[in-house]
Parts: C-alpha cells; structure tokens; sequence
C-alpha cells in the first residue's frame, strides 16, 4: 500500500500539516534580542543550536557524536502581544525513530505563560518526511503581552530557525529566572526526552515548568558513561544550582560501580558543595518476565544508596539518592513505557512529578 492509499487527512482534515503562515508577518532570528535562548550552557559564547562546544575533547567528541546537536532542554523565550505565531526550521537531518514520534524528535512545543501557570499551545504540525518546515503555532490570540515559551526538539538539530510574528506586534525580553543559578542534568536516552511524543514531555523539560531556574540537559542516547572529560566539561559550567545524575542505564553495570564515583570525584573537585543528586534507574516492565533485570536494579540501586551513605558520613552533606525505581508507580509501572525501558508522556509525567519535591528541597 502506497503512502497515498492510507492518506488519512482525506477523511480527517485536521490531520494535515499545518498551514502557511499569513503575509503580514516579521520573520525574525532568535539570535537577536529580545529572544533568549536558554538550555544551551555555550550558547552565550557560540551562538550555537548546540548542547556542547563546538571544538571537544577527541575521545568526548567520538562518544557523543551528533547527539551535542540534538536540543534536548533548549528554549526560546520572550514576550509579545501578538494574535498569531508561526515558525519556520530547518533541521539537520529527517525524522528516523522508530518507537518516538516525529513531533518528539523533530518538533517544537509552543506554551504561553510564565512558571508555575505555562498552559500548552500547540506543537508544530508538518510533514515528517521533510527536513524543512513551516507551521502555525496558534492564531486570533487576545492581543495582550504573554510570555511565550517554545521548545526545541529532543533528538534533532537545527540548522536555522526563524519566528513569525504579526507585523507591528510588541516584543520584549522574557522575565528573570529566580536567580542565575542552572540545573544540570547528565544521562542516557531516557532523561534526553526518549520517547515522548512532544518536546515538553520530556521530564527535564516538565519540571521546567515548575522550576524558576534554568535547566541543561547533558543526556546523550547510548553515550551517558561518564567519561573523566565529560565530567571536567560539565564542571565549566557556571552557577550550578544542583547536578541530577542520571545514567545508570546506559553501560555495562560494573563500568558504572567505576565510572560514578569517578564523576562525582571529579565533579566535586570543582564544586564542593554544589548538592548532588543520583538517582537509580526506572522499574522495567521487562522485569515482569526476566528476573534478572531485577536483581540488576536492586544491586546497582544498593551500590548508589551505600556511596552516597559513605560519602555523607565522611562529611559531604550535599550528596543525596533518590530511588528511581518508584517513579513511575508500584502497580502499573508497565504501562508508562514505549519498549519496557523508555517513558512514554505518561512516565515522564510521573517522573517529573516525582522528583520535584526533592529537587526543590536541595535546591532551596
């Protein structure tokens, strides 16, 4: 059967790609003011879509790879009155996931409003064979000045972005983050946002919307081991609010029993009482058939508990551990995966909801 035999939007309209914006529209670059483009720690210095420096360390630069160019956790934010709002991308590569969809990889989310009170708008609408898209993200908006926050897709890159705007609509500056402060985040494929259906379901980029600080997603997919110089990249970073640790899924499990305590250690060379929080992997619903995985969880969880224990007790009091195994519930666990592993909406939904009294408590 031909794409065109199974051409839904011949009965349901509302599943075609989004119309092209109108033509009293301002195309403008987010690399000029007022916008601010947050989540990327270089940007500032690069003006870069890019998650790390353009110029790596060679054996950091081989084990992430592309993955530096997928946005996971970048933002655009500003303000504006305007009635409608459009935008026009030019990604890196096509969308090519098999279990995430093309909106979650490719796309970008659009919310209106300021934290703690961020309402979802729309998600961009295009042709997921295509690497160039235009798309409305909503029009005949009351014309009253909004924060508007639109995130970036979570496995692809961009190479250009461009924002429509009515012509003649204010802009300003988003308002302050609570302090300059930044929360970090490193990974696996599974804090990077896979797979959900849309940016903003992502977990980091749900707690966003509750946090008033600025987070940096340093998950990479398959590349979350560790690595000394991954760990010395990440201690650049300027005003670390806390840094989340969580990567046990990606490698083999005694690399891991090396590689933690080797990141903290380095890490802490650094920033010796910036809080810390490592969190053990997911319950799978693989678990249900193989035992193994179990066992697995339950060792590697006890080895974090007891390093964070010794630590503490030889006197670092801003390390803390937080079992992951009871996010996504005790009962129907299963049913908040793609694969058995990696989150759907409802996961990270459960995830965020539950890391974010914590991360509020060593953070405040």
């Amino acid at each position: 059967m031909s794409r065109s035999d199974n051409d839904i939007t011949r009965y349901d309209p509302a599943m075609k790609g989004s119309s092209r914006a109108h033509d009293d529209v301002d195309w403008l670059s987010p690399l000029e003011e007022p916008f601010q483009v947050i989540g990327l720690a270089w940007f500032t210095e690069e003006r870069q879509y890019r998650r790390l420096p353009v110029v790596l360390d060679k054996k950091l630069e081989e084990a992430v790879g592309d993955s530096a160019n997928h946005l996971s956790g970048a933002q655009i934010r500003f303000r504006t009155d305007s009635a409608s709002l459009s935008i026009r991308v030019r990604l890196k590569g096509k969308a090519d996931m098999v279990y995430m969809p093309a909106t979650g990889q490719c796309g970008v989310d659009c919310y209106i409003g300021d934290v703690d009170r961020m309402w979802y708008m729309a998600t961009t609408k295009y042709d997921w064979m295509q690497s160039e898209y235009e798309s409305v993200l909503y029009q005949n908006r009351p014309s009253s000045m909004e924060t508007v926050t639109l995130y970036l897709p979570l496995f692809q890159g961009i190479d250009e972005l461009w924002i429509g705007v009515d012509q003649g609509a204010s802009l300003s500056a988003p308002p302050p983050f609570a302090s300059n402060q930044k929360i970090l985040l490193y990974g696996t494929s599974i804090t990077q946002g896979g797979y959900a259906s849309r940016p903003a379901m992502a977990y980091p980029n749900i707690l966003s919307r509750s946090m008033p600080l600025e987070i940096i997603n340093l998950s990479f997919a398959g590349s979350g081991r560790a690595a000394p110089e991954a760990a010395q990249l990440i201690s650049t970073i300027s005003c670390p609010a806390c840094l989340i640790l969580d990567y046990e899924a990606d490698g083999d499990p005694e690399e891991f029993q090396i590689t933690l305590p080797e990141f903290i250690t380095v890490y802490r060379t650094a920033h010796p009482v910036t809080p810390i929080l490592v969190v053990s992997r997911l319950r799978y619903s693989l678990e249900t058939h193989d035992p193994a995985w179990i066992r697995e969880r339950e060792e590697q969880a006890a080895f974090q508990h007891k390093l964070v224990r010794r630590l503490r007790e030889e006197g670092d009091r801003h390390i803390f551990f937080f079992d992951g195994s009871i996010l996504l519930g005790s009962v129907d666990y299963d049913e908040c995966t793609v694969d058995g592993k990696h989150p759907t909406d409802l996961g990270f939904q459960r995830m965020a909801e539950g890391l974010l009294g914590t991360i509020r408590t060593i953070v405040w």
